[in-house]
């Protein structure tokens, strides 16, 4: 069981597990993800209005022009946080570590 966002790799011969009686609790631990404040306490998402803009620039996002400053700059400090996801050309494109989906 993964109890975390991460991806595991399993290797071949690796013992993961051991098998307890069934009234047996060996550990827990809780599960909580990110909430988007602490998220911008990170560091480097608290970037100038420079750098975002540079960032906006090298990627061509298209931003609606009503939103205000504020607004528009929230938005690419949340597309900053998330900038591995976006791929500018195909050799930005990375493999993906996960098993595949099946959408019906």
């Amino acid at each position: 069981m993964n109890y975390t966002n991460q991806v595991v790799t399993l290797k071949k011969g690796l013992k993961l597990a051991k098998i307890e009686e069934g009234n047996t609790i060996a550990a827990t631990q809780e599960f909580r993800e990110a909430t988007m404040t602490e998220l911008q306490s990170n560091s480097e998402i608290r970037n100038s209005h420079v750098d975002l803009e540079k960032f906006h620039k090298q990627y061509g996002f298209k931003i609606c022009p009503s939103l205000t400053e504020d607004q528009r700059h929230e938005l690419l400090r949340t597309l900053y946080a998330y900038k591995n996801v976006f791929a500018r050309d195909v050799t930005e494109i990375k493999a993906c570590n996960g098993p595949p989906l099946k959408i019906d």
